[in-house]
Parts: C-alpha cells; sequence; structure tokens
C-alpha cells in the first residue's frame, strides 16, 4: 500500500460540498458490478467501505475505477478489511494504519481547496473481537 500524492487539492466537482459514501460490502469483489452501479449514480468525491473481504492478491484496479487512489487495510483470512478511496486528481496521503491491532482501521488526509485539511476514518471491528471491560 502506497500513498499517492498528485498536484491538485480536493474539491468536488458538483459543489462546495463533499459527498461520501459510506457502504458495508461483504465481499466487494463479487459486488463490482453493483458497487461500479451505485458509483456511477452518487458520484462520490469518498468512498469508505467495510467488510471488504479483499486480500493482497486482489489488485485496487480489479474493482475500481482507473481513476481513484485506493487505500486499503485488507485481512489476510479474505474476510473483513477496510479501504477509503478518493479521486485520483486530489492531494492525499494515508496518516496512519494499526497493523498489529484487531480492529482494522485508515485515516487518509486529504488537503482542501481551501488549505484546510480534512481527515477520513475508516474502522471495523471484527465481530469476534474481545472488547476489554471499562475500570469502574
Amino acid at each position: 500500500m502506497s500513498s499517492r500524492i498528485s498536484r491538485k487539492q480536493f474539491h468536488s466537482q458538483t459543489s462546495n460540498h463533499l459527498k461520501l459514501l459510506n457502504i458495508n460490502t461483504p465481499s466487494i469483489n463479487s459486488k463490482k458490478a453493483d458497487l461500479l452501479s451505485i458509483i456511477a449514480q452518487s458520484q462520490p468525491d469518498i468512498i469508505v467501505a467495510t467488510e471488504t473481504w479483499l486480500t493482497s492478491t486482489v489488485m485496487s484496479t480489479e474493482i475500481l475505477l482507473p481513476n481513484d487512489v485506493a487505500y486499503r487495510k485488507d485481512r489476510s483470512d479474505g474476510y473483513g478489511g477496510v479501504i477509503i478511496v478518493i479521486k485520483s486528481d486530489s492531494i492525499s496521503e494515508i496518516t496512519s494504519m494499526r497493523p498489529n491491532s484487531q480492529i482494522e482501521a485508515i485515516f487518509v488526509k486529504i488537503s482542501l481547496l481551501d488549505k484546510q485539511t480534512l481527515i477520513i476514518c475508516r474502522i471495523y471491528r471484527p465481530p469476534k473481537m474481545i472488547l476489554p471491560t471499562p475500570q469502574t
């Protein structure tokens, strides 16, 4: 996984507002046609998804549009997984991943036109993960 930086700051093509598509896609690879249809209809600037069920053997270009940059955290067992997708003409970079954590999380920093930054995070907690009991 690499961060990709391009020349343009992030902007929405349709307005001053960003469109974010938030989806849970158990097995994104088997739902490629449905996903591309949703993307074509909604024209999101940012896509965040959980339960991608991707592994390192699947290239992001196999499931997304060629002009998108994907930041992924896959699981080796082929389940779970998170992805953040940003249009390729925006300035974006991965800022944090939790490689040794049971929680799957990625954080992406995006430069906006007004010189501000936006940090997008996608987190997935596997259903069998045991959460610590709060101390009272």
